[in-house]
């Protein structure tokens, strides 16, 4: 007989198998599910594609159309699929309900998505959009046809759009009768974007209408906007040739067609959108500028300086964008704004009244968070952050911050412990230069800072692996006292630094900025737990003349000034194709304080290029879809026989941001292994190279889930002969690249995005060449698990 208890627990564990293969079953394989919430006489829409038929000219090239219709029928937009299979509708269904409250009406809203259904009225709307797309791009005479087929309640629709030739711009003619407009259009016309015998583009023309319209508004006439211009066409004269005649319309108002001066300029620097600003505000005129004040907070000179825009002047539109541009780039003020109001009894004249509302001067900010590595470490992290603004009243920003994390050690690894770093900058919204042109630039958009920067790291380095080379040396008693009693021993080594920094930060435009640090100066001082391990780390160093790890540790001045360009597209506006491009260039001198008899004379002092890239890509076919990659290619290359690096100048592969299948310092350099026998000279070089794939897939507004492939590597550009597994090849380092894949779960809360990414190792380059691919070799152990807070990349 079966003992009560386990006849229960058996009961229950077939009950929950019963609901688990119910729950896969209909949401996998239930071919009801889709139509479940369906109207009884509606069909799913699934979709829509295009046939064309190019008519007269068979090797006609329409990408550019093609890329057009193609956005035109993603609307309507069928239900999302993942991995091929509609999940969120299988789900919609599964818990469908019509209650409007309760668990399952949650989870129906929630999880799912309500089904698409097709409408004969989209399809015609959909038609005519693609005539007007292929219109709008000179494709006059082309036609659009649609044919829907329905099965098993499901809708798809193929459209056949027949394509001829298109028209191409002849001749273009400025025909208004204005005669100082029609000059300064004429002053301006080398850099149009309409060329004769280009193909009739609607969006270059709008394009073009808004290009005049800037220059126009840059010439002083503020009222002028694009929509005042109208190209005509005329298509009678060849066949398929058009004949474009710029005009200005009839009902464009008189003002616009007139250059507007500046006459005066109100400034409100502590602009109070609760108050009502009385005349008992103090008032202050300094050089046609007019402060109307409580607390003036910014001097008059600095303010002088910020406002591009000038009493007597023409109004100038690029001045007026630069100024509000100068203005948020003070970081003191929550909200501004530059109006202008037409003078009475003036068609000509404009004053500027300028309300600024000062955010709060001092701000101090928090934040508690965490870390995990599988089998290296987890631990809290700690950072605060003070703001202090407009600190000497011209708007310097002085920022303080906080950070501190323990990692407590998971296995016997080198690896950070503790990290405590204070970072203290003090920032002027403007480019200091003895030049003053560069001063007074109304172009560059920029800001001069100084900063201080202290950081103290604990590294334990396990000596377990050591014993046999500790006992043939025979002169280090305490560490082979503490290795005897504990074989896990691993002493400590804090890495205390503390780095100056004077530099510029400018851009001209908002997508591309640049950072230039002339003055940089880093001093690293080591303290030891035990006296003896810093003789033993030179002492290994000394055997191991490329592998410097002993001396990477050692008392430095480093002098490292550097440049930074960096390019995101994301700045100005978020597309289907994104791009970033991180570079850093930097030159390095570094040279060793304290002389040691195991160390070479050779070695006290050296210099290097550091030069640093990250190039990524971003494209988003759906809007739940995108497709990252990432490429990163860095180097410190020397410039003299022996450079000994900081330690943390060195170039690390493995962790949640980098390689994420295998954990920090246990690949590289080359193909050597990693053990414990070797662990202080393994995992570093001064040569890296990785990459990675990333899918990632929103399934709600708070879950996002993403396939990963991870790849790299780190190298040494200078080897000795005995050294050849780590030194750097070109012919065959592709063969060398540690690569790994998994899945990611990342929610997203909008103020913190918290990840979750599973990794496996595919290949390992210190097996034998035909074995590294390991992906057929599944084994538990070896799946990495990496806890982060943000995207990877």
């Amino acid at each position: 007989d079966k003992l009560p208890g386990v006849v229960g627990r058996s009961g229950k564990m077939n009950s929950f198998l019963s609901v688990v293969y119910w729950l896969s079953f209909c949401l996998f394989f239930g071919s009801c599910a889709l139509s479940k919430s369906l109207p009884e006489d509606a069909t799913l829409y699934t979709g829509a594609k295009i046939n064309y038929e190019k008519k007269i000219d068979k090797k006609l090239s329409i990408s550019e159309l093609q890329t057009e219709m193609a956005s035109v029928v993603r609307n309507p937009r069928p239900n999302s699929k993942i991995l091929g299979m509609r999940v969120k509708l299988r789900l919609y269904n599964l818990f469908y309900t019509t209650k409007e409250k309760g668990l399952k009406q949650w989870l129906q809203k929630k999880l799912g998505e309500p089904p698409v259904i097709y409408d004969e009225a989209v399809i015609k709307q959909t038609e005519a959009l693609l005539e007007n797309r292929a219109t709008n791009n000179g494709y006059f005479e082309a036609s659009v046809s649609s044919d829907v087929s329905t099965k098993n309640r499901k809708t798809s629709v193929s459209y056949k759009v027949n394509v001829y030739p298109p028209f191409v711009m002849d001749t273009i003619k400025n025909i208004i009768q204005d005669s100082l407009i029609a000059a300064e259009i004429r002053a301006i016309a080398d850099s149009t974007f309409l060329q004769p015998g280009e193909r009739y583009d609607l969006k270059l023309i709008k394009r073009e209408r808004e290009r005049i319209a800037v220059k126009l508004r840059e010439k002083g006439y503020y009222y002028f906007q694009d929509d005042f211009l109208l190209y005509e066409a005329d298509t009678t004269l060849v066949r398929r040739k058009i004949e474009m005649a710029l005009k200005i319309k009839e009902d464009t108002p008189a003002r616009s067609l007139k250059p507007q001066k500046i006459r005066n300029i109100f400034v409100y620097p502590d602009y109070d959108l609760q108050r009502s600003n009385t005349p008992a505000l103090d008032t202050l005129r300094e050089q046609n500028m007019v402060f109307i004040y409580d607390d003036l907070l910014l001097t008059t000179d600095e303010m002088r300086k910020v406002v591009l825009l000038e009493s007597g002047n023409v109004y100038n539109g690029t001045f007026h964008q630069r100024t509000l541009e100068r203005l948020s780039n003070m970081q003191i003020y929550q909200y501004i704004d530059v109006a202008f109001e037409k003078v009475a009894r003036q068609d000509s004249l404009l004053d500027v009244y300028i309300y600024l509302t000062p955010r709060k001067k001092r701000t101090i900010e928090g934040s508690l968070g965490g870390s995990y590595t599988n089998s290296v470490s987890f631990g809290p992290e700690i950072s605060v952050n003070y703001i202090n603004r407009n600190l000497f009243k011209g708007a310097e920003i002085l920022k303080i911050k906080g950070t501190a994390n323990y990692n407590f050690p998971l296995g016997n690894q080198v690896l950070t412990t503790q990290e405590q770093k204070l970072e203290l900058e003090l920032t002027k919204p403007r480019v200091w230069f003895p030049l003053r042109q560069i001063l007074d630039s109304k172009i560059l958009i920029g800001s001069t800072f100084g900063r201080l920067e202290f950081s103290r790291n604990l590294i334990q380095l396990p000596l377990q692996g050591f014993q046999d080379t500790l006992e043939q040396l025979g002169s280090y008693p305490a560490l082979l006292e503490n290795l005897s009693r504990d074989s896990l021993y691993a002493p400590s080594v804090g890495i205390n630094s503390a780095t100056f920094g004077f530099g510029y930060r400018w851009r001209r435009k908002i997508t591309i900025r640049h950072q230039l640090t002339p003055l940089e100066f880093s001093l690293q001082l080591p303290v030891y737990q035990e006296n003896e391990l810093q003789e033993f780390l030179l002492q290994l160093a000394n055997n191991n003349e490329d592998r410097n790890l002993g001396l990477n540790f050692e008392q430095m001045i480093i002098y490292k000034p550097n440049y930074i360009f960096l390019y995101d597209s994301r700045f100005e506006r978020v597309e289907r194709n994104n791009y970033f491009y991180r570079a850093k260039a930097g030159y390095s001198i570094n040279r060793l304080l304290k002389n040691n008899p195991l160390v070479d004379a050779a070695k006290l002092e050296g210099q290097y290029l550091q030069l640093e890239n990250d190039i990524r890509y971003f494209w988003k076919p759906v809007p739940r879809t995108t497709f990252a990659f990432r490429v990163a290619p860095a180097v410190a290359y020397p410039l003299t026989n022996e450079v000994i690096l900081p330690f943390f100048d060195l170039f690390v592969i493995g962790g949640a941001n980098s390689v994420r299948a295998f954990q920090p310092r246990r690949v590289g350099p080359g193909n050597t292994e990693p053990t414990n026998d070797n662990f202080f000279f393994t995992g570093t070089g001064n040569l890296r190279l990785e990459t990675s794939f990333e899918i990632r897939q929103k399934v709600t507004s708070l879950l996002e889930l993403a396939f990963f492939v991870d790849g790299g590597n780190t190298w040494l550009l200078r080897g000795s002969s005995d050294d050849d597994i780590a030194k750097f090849n070109a012919n065959d380092f592709y063969r060398e690249l540690a690569s790994g894949a998994g899945v990611g779960m990342r929610l997203d809360f909008d103020i913190l995005l918290i990840r979750l990414d599973i990794a496996y190792p595919l290949t390992k380059p210190w097996l034998p060449e035909g074995e590294r691919f390991v992906g057929n070799q599944f084994k538990l152990n070896e799946l990495n698990f990496n806890l982060a807070f943000g995207y990877p990349f």
